[in-house]
């Protein structure tokens, strides 16, 4: 039965390697400019407020941009 179990647990682990190694980034890093609007943001901040933050995910998850 351990030996079943082990495999299983080899079998899982490698499964999740695999899906996090070809996982995509959710976003690219901050440029400096907002991602949805292109208007400047700060140097650490990806979009210039929560709006275009909200827009841009949704843009994502409906395949668009």
């Amino acid at each position: 039965m351990t030996d079943e179990i082990d495999r299983a647990a080899d079998e899982a682990e490698r499964y999740l390697s695999e899906a996090l190694r070809q996982r995509k980034p959710e976003a690219p890093g901050p440029t400096g400019r907002c991602l949805f609007c292109d208007e400047i943001a700060g140097d650490t901040q990806r979009f210039c407020d929560a709006e275009c933050r909200d827009m841009w995910d949704r843009d994502q998850k409906r395949g668009r941009r």
